[in-house]
Formats: structure tokens, sequence, C-alpha cells
């Protein structure tokens, strides 16, 4: 009998045999308390209890999931056919699920054929926490009536594993000490602030923070509460939380978390502290005034963390020499202020670098991309204009048409692919001139210094003179006229599917740096 495909719960295409609706452990339909005839039905409705705490939901629908393929794939059984036997058979699988190139893989998107329900085998805690909640499962189910019994059980009656050991060291709890809070809080100042979106997503953000480390909730709860969750009582201001099992309390509030709350509100443009009656959310979408998800809470947590702990790293680039020096090197110290634990660690070449075989993050690549390897951000357009020293023209003269830079000597560049004709266009026509001249150099500063020298007319990009000509070191002639196509410069990266928090927050800064180009007048 062949297996059927490893694929999401939902995409699943069952025979009647393997959907439950004909069991051996069904109960008498007549008795079924819950709205199923079969066992993906079943575990629904189930699921459906914890519709309201997101991160429960997540957690639970992952187990049943597990065991429902598991059932279907490796025991060709339905959930409601499933034996005391069978169970002592998916503990073991749990330690090991085998075979390894179905059931396990990295983390994918559900509707991907990359999709696994394992990422590897299990740890000892991981599949007794599998096990107590499967067995919540059938527990409910023959509550439910849908079930006449819970195999499991009897298991359990067995093997003491799956009970909470009163003798066993009690496992550390995750919390953040003051050094990695202090990191954190770092990170979240580091936000950038220039737009109105990037502002509220900083000020959101840092109340967000602010709310779990003080005042330590569920997420839900973060969800769920309104502004006057936060009350004045008997002279000191309480948050007021409707936790789990409905159950009331009231957490102080200290003065640092009235601080944050004051500094969130007042952004809003609501008073500081709130009154009895505002029934705002606690947390708003950064769109407007709704509120936000347990699984948004969840998300933003899980992110700002993540990148938190990245930009702790180093981060490779590869900047082309000359402008590197000229208009780069002297703005990365204030990337660095911004991100003080990062390691930034820059290679200027002007020759070619494979960022992949280098293992670059990302570079600054200028004229036009050939590598289609590379993920690439155009920062801005790059012009090749033509220049020449005052003493030069005050000998030579001033060429007025493309054509009479056959008279005059033209600094060589070799390496560019069009050497040594200098493709010349105002717009509407294109004319192509053999270059001469006595100079010939692959280095940008030694053709620089020699056009400042009255050697001849240089041809570059206008990054490499814009200096000069401010300075009128060198004038530009032909001012209508660009040469050799415009190109552009750009931020390129390796075409990886993952993107680095430190990448990320590199590129935003380069193309902020680039709005305008740093030579622009």
């Amino acid at each position: 009998m062949k297996k059927h495909p490893i694929t999401p719960i939902e995409s699943l295409t069952l025979p009647p045999h393997l959907t439950g609706s004909q069991g051996r452990n069904r109960y008498d339909i007549k008795h079924c308390q819950i709205n199923a005839n079969t066992d993906w039905q079943a575990i629904q409705c189930w699921l459906n209890e914890f519709y309201d705490s997101p991160q429960t939901l997540r957690n639970y629908r992952k187990e049943a999931e597990r065991l429902l393929l598991w059932s279907i794939n490796q025991r060709r059984k339905a959930l409601s056919d499933l034996s005391r036997e069978d169970f002592q058979l998916y503990q073991e699988f749990l330690t090991d699920p085998q075979p390894s190139e179905i059931w396990c893989g990295p983390r994918a998107e559900r509707t991907s054929t990359e999709w696994r329900p394992f990422k590897g085998p299990l740890s000892e805690n991981s599949q007794r926490q599998a096990l107590i909640i499967v067995n919540a499962l059938f527990s409910y189910l023959v509550d439910a009536g849908y079930l006449a019994g819970n195999p499991l059980s009897l298991i359990r009656r067995r093997n003491r594993k799956l009970r909470p050991q009163t003798d066993q060291p009690i496992s550390q709890q995750r919390y953040l000490d003051h050094k990695t809070w202090q990191l954190l809080k770092d990170h979240l100042s580091s936000q950038p602030t220039d737009s109105p979106k990037q502002m509220n997503h900083f000020q959101r953000n840092r109340f967000l923070f602010h709310l779990l480390y003080l005042m330590a909730p569920r997420v839900s709860e973060v969800s769920s509460h309104s502004m006057n969750s936060f009350r004045l009582y008997r002279g000191q201001w309480w948050w007021f939380v409707l936790g789990k099992g409905e159950k009331q309390g009231k957490i102080p509030a200290s003065d640092e978390m009235l601080g944050a709350l004051m500094q969130y509100r007042e952004h809003l443009g609501l008073t500081p502290l709130p009154s009895e009656d505002d029934h705002s959310p606690l947390l708003r979408s950064i769109s407007g005034g709704k509120g936000i998800s347990a699984n948004m809470v969840y998300r933003q947590v899980k992110t700002v963390v993540k990148e938190a702990a990245e930009l702790s790293g180093r981060i490779k680039l590869a900047f082309p020499a000359t402008m590197g020096r000229l208009w780069l090197a002297q703005q990365i110290p204030s990337f660095m202020a911004m991100y003080p634990k990062l390691e930034v660690d820059i290679n200027y070449s002007d020759n070619y670098v494979d960022l992949i075989e280098g293992a670059f993050d990302a570079a600054i690549r200028i004229g036009h991309l050939t590598d289609s390897r590379l993920l690439a951000r155009k920062l801005t357009r790059h012009k090749r204009i033509l220049a020449a020293s005052p003493s030069y023209l005050k000998q030579f003269g001033q060429p007025l048409t493309p054509s009479d830079l056959l008279a005059h000597n033209c600094i060589g560049n070799p390496s560019l692919h069009s050497y040594p004709i200098w493709r010349l266009s105002d717009g509407n026509k294109t004319e192509a001139i053999r270059t001469n001249g006595t100079l010939l150099t692959n280095d940008s500063i030694a053709m620089l210094e020699a056009a400042r020298a009255g050697v001849g007319i240089l041809g570059a990009g206008e990054w490499l003179v814009a200096q000069d000509i401010e300075q009128g070191k060198l004038f530009r002639i032909l001012p209508e006229w660009t040469f050799d196509g415009d190109g552009g410069i750009y931020l390129v990266r390796p075409s990886r599917h993952y993107v680095s928090a430190r990448t990320e927050v590199f590129a935003n800064w380069i193309s902020s740096l680039f709005q305008p180009s740093p030579w622009s007048s």
C-alpha cells in the first residue's frame, strides 16, 4: 500500500477507511456532543476551544497534526483506530522520526513542497510535552462522546515519564538578565525614526518591550487589554489584568513602566495617563487606531529579539576602493555609532570581488551589473561626465562638440569595456569618438591627479570629480553630454533566501545616504 504524501492536514485527501468515520474506537454517534464525523473534524472542534490563546493553539495544532500524519502514513490507520501498542510506537517515533528525508526538514511555508512536520528528533522534554498534549486531545474526544476510550491513558499507568516527576530537578526558566535587557533597549533605541511609519514602530516597540519585561504578561493579555487596564487605585498605579481562567489580578506599575506608558500615549496624541473610560486598545496597529492580535504581538517580539541578537555580530562588506575612500569611509563611523555591538569588516578594492566565494554580506557596485546570482538595489544613477583643469583649457581651448575631442589629449582608462571609444549622448543623439591620449591608467586617483595637473581631459563618474568641480580645480566640459551609458550605483548581496538583520539595517542606512547622493550639490 502506497504511503500518502507528508502534507499539511488541510491539503489531505483520504480514502474513507482513513478518515475515522468508521474507526474501531468510535463511540455511538447518538452520544457524540460535537459536530464531527471524521477525525480531522473532531480535532478541529478541540482546537476551537483555544481560539483565544494563539500560542497554545499553534502548539496544540502542531502536535495533533503530527500524530494524525504519523497514523495515516506510518501505521496506515485512522486516528480513531489507534491502540495502546500504536502509541508506544509513536513514542519511539518521536525520538527519531524516520525516514528523516520524508518527515524532517528546515522551516518552510505550509504551501511549499519542502514543508515537513519535524525539524528533527524531539528532546526528552519535547516528547513529554507532545504526549501530554495528545493525551489532552484524546481525553476531550472521549468526554465529547466521539471516542469510546483513551488508549494513551493505559500507557500513562505504566509509564510515569508522562507525569510530572516530583524528584526531578526543576528546569531553569527563561528570563532576561539586566545585561541582556540593556542590550535589547539599546537596539530599540537605535531603530530608525525618519518617517512617520518608522516612528510609530519605534514608539510601539519601546512600550511593548517595557510592558513585557516589567509586567511579565502573556501575549494574549497584551493584545486583549485596553488602556484603562492601567488604573489608579488607593494612591498607586496598577495594571489590572484578566488572566488565564478569567482570573483577575493587579500588578503594581513601576515608575519606569509608567514612563514608557506616558511616552507611548503622548506619541498617540493622548493624555499622559489613561482615564477609567479609556477603552482604546493597549497596543495599536501602525495604520490606525485598531488593536493588534496576539499573533502579531508574538511575531513582532520574535522579529525584534532576532534583530537585536544578530546586530551584535559581524557584517562583511566590499566597497569600490576609490569611491569607498572618498565618500563612504567617512560615513561608516556614524553607522557604527548607531549599532555599537556590530563588527564591520570592509574590503576596499577596485578589482572584482566574488561575494559568494568571499562570504560577503553585501557590496557596492558601480556601472552595469552582470552577475545574475546577485540581488541588487539601485542606490542612485551613475553619470559619467567630462572635466578638465582650467590650466589645460587655457592652453588648449575648450571643446564645444564631441568631435572636438579628437584634437585633445584624453586620459584613457583601459579597464573600461569600451576603451578607447567614448560614446557620448545628449539624450537625442549619440556620437562615438575614438579618443587619443598620452596617459593610460586603470587607477581613478591617478587619473584625477593627472587631470588636476593639466595633463588632459578626464572622463569619469560624477562621484570622482564632483568635489574638484565644486572647488574650481576642474571645469566640466560639454555639460549637456554624458558618455558610456549611465548605469547605476548598486547595493548587491548574494541571492540567498534569508537576509540577516545586519544586512537589512545596513541596506536601509546606505540607501538613505544616497538620497540624495553625497556628492550632489
